[in-house]
């Protein structure tokens, strides 16, 4: 076919094609094209509300969000703080729980999707502050052990620097080190310490070691002031300023006792039958946490005429409720929830005040806590956590006032 001779037939035929197009067109039903015009997107998801208010923890806690239009389906339901998508406790179609994700930041968005649905809720803005920081830093070739802060939120700390013991150093608020050599080396480390109502540092060797060493306010060698009270792991101050201390001492006649020391380092001794690994004062009463026989308790006694203790009495039974390894810390909040250390797969527990034993923070507390004390007028313990990476001295939230 010559050129002439095809432009000839696509002149004849085009006409044909149009005019087949059409009927094609008249005869096809509407439902077969790909866009529906009467097709309406479900609602977007609606926050109207988010709890607690305004903020709160990141890596744990659980929040609720309010709202409309979500759904209780799971496997549909999204939600994303900033482009962190979190996990889902539960889901209804007003509400959603969810646990936060460990981002810490002043501002975040929260948004919720739902599946099928075109548009994602809006963005409901929300902070979330870290549970627990590093309340003194340390460079690599020093490790903090013992840990104790005053009243002006000085912190000292007993350290070791390249694996020799450094003595006690004195850190600001701020993290500046006011003095390195605090308290002067010697040839051993601390693990508990406190500060006393005179301002001087009290510090416990712990073991076999029956006495404690004493800081004056001023700084200086760390010298004996308490003997002759037998293995020593800890010690707390009751309102008058005597020192209570106690140790790994169960089965001993001479020396299971608690150690009520006045401020002149004089001792006089009451029968306490167990391995004592921590104290703390609340409300005229000595807790004590530790182990007779196979089990973990913790115990308070009150103090009588005189500052005499009186009976004993078992405030939890923590093995028999479940907590797994032996007492390392102590320490009691306000409303008299006890705060105990472990050094069990997990690392810290509350008991309430009626005895109700409770995993606080699973997972959260990065080791063993070795010692403990509240931060007055907060809701934050002092801690140091012994790691394989090496010590860390922790401030953790654990939302609960101060005694």
């Amino acid at each position: 076919m010559n050129m002439k001779n095809g432009y000839q037939f696509i002149k004849r035929i085009l006409p044909v094609m149009v005019i087949g197009l059409a009927l094609y067109a008249c005869d096809t039903p509407e439902s077969a094209s790909l866009f529906d015009e009467d097709y309406q997107s479900l609602p977007a998801p609606v926050i109207s509300s988010v709890s607690p208010d305004g903020g709160y923890f990141a890596g744990y806690q659980e929040i609720v969000i309010t709202g409309s239009n979500f759904t209780s389906d799971l496997s549909k339901l999204f939600v994303y703080f900033n482009d962190t998508r979190v996990n889902i406790l539960s889901a209804s179609e007003t509400q959603i729980v969810v646990r936060t994700p460990n981002l810490v930041a002043d501002s975040i968005g929260i948004k919720v999707s739902v599946l099928g649905v075109e548009a994602f809720s809006n963005s409901w803005e929300y902070s979330l502050d870290a549970l627990f920081y590093d309340a003194v830093s340390f460079p690599d070739n020093e490790n903090p052990w013992a840990a104790a802060r005053d009243s002006d939120g000085n912190y000292y700390v007993s350290y070791e620097a390249s694996g020799a013991p450094a003595g006690v150093k004195k850190v600001a608020a701020d993290g500046t080190v006011i003095d390195p050599t605090f308290g002067s080396a010697q040839s051993w480390f601390y693990r508990s310490a406190k500060v006393g109502p005179d301002g001087g540092v009290y510090l416990v060797r712990g073991g076999a070691v029956p006495f404690i060493y004493r800081i004056d306010p001023t700084g200086g060698t760390p010298a004996s002031w308490a003997r002759g009270i037998g293995r020593t792991e800890d010690l707390t101050f009751d309102e008058s300023g005597n020192a209570w201390s106690g140790g790994t001492n169960e089965g001993n006649t001479s020396n299971a006792k608690l150690n009520r020391i006045n401020p002149a380092g004089v001792a006089v001794r009451f029968d306490f039958d167990a391995q004592i690994y921590a104290l703390a004062y609340f409300d005229n009463h000595i807790y004590v946490a530790g182990t007779r026989g196979s089990d973990s308790y913790v115990w308070r006694v009150e103090l009588l005429a005189d500052l005499i203790p009186g009976a004993e009495q078992e405030v939890a039974n923590l093995t028999a409720s479940g907590a797994v390894g032996r007492p390392t810390a102590l320490a009691v909040a306000g409303d008299g929830t006890a705060f105990v250390g472990m050094d069990g797969a997990n690392q810290l527990y509350s008991v309430s005040s009626t005895g109700t034993v409770a995993e606080t923070y699973p997972g959260i507390v990065p080791g063993t806590i070795l010692k403990m004390e509240y931060v007055p007028n907060s809701q934050n313990i002092l801690m140091t956590v012994t790691t394989t990476d090496g010590n860390r001295v922790l401030e953790l939230n654990v939302q609960k006032d101060a005694p």
